[in-house]
């Protein structure tokens, strides 16, 4: 496949994965790929690392949460499982 075809290719894969997600906003994730048998759409790259920015984002807003508790800095690394430098760059916002 010609690297024109296969850019055609993927954009128009990318307009129908789009659409599908568009036509079918009320289900969720787990319901459309059952219904479209994606059952590669867990181990791709994207929805790993969607995933794993979702686990980021979820321990960083813990953060305030548990200096209000009274952890020090390198408890809460400890806990939520961080480098120290991630929490004091996040206490300090």
């Amino acid at each position: 496949m010609s690297l024109r075809v296969a850019g055609e290719h993927s954009r128009c894969s990318d307009w129908r994965t789009r659409r599908v997600i568009d036509k079918f906003s009320t289900l969720s994730m787990e319901e459309i790929e059952a219904m479209l048998n994606l059952d590669s759409l867990k181990t791709s790259r994207v929805y790993q690392e969607a995933k794993e920015e979702g686990v980021l984002e979820n321990k960083l807003e813990t953060i305030p949460k548990l200096i209000k508790l009274g952890l020090n800095t390198e408890e809460i690394a400890e806990f939520l499982e961080l480098n120290i430098e991630t929490v004091r760059k996040n206490t300090q916002q």
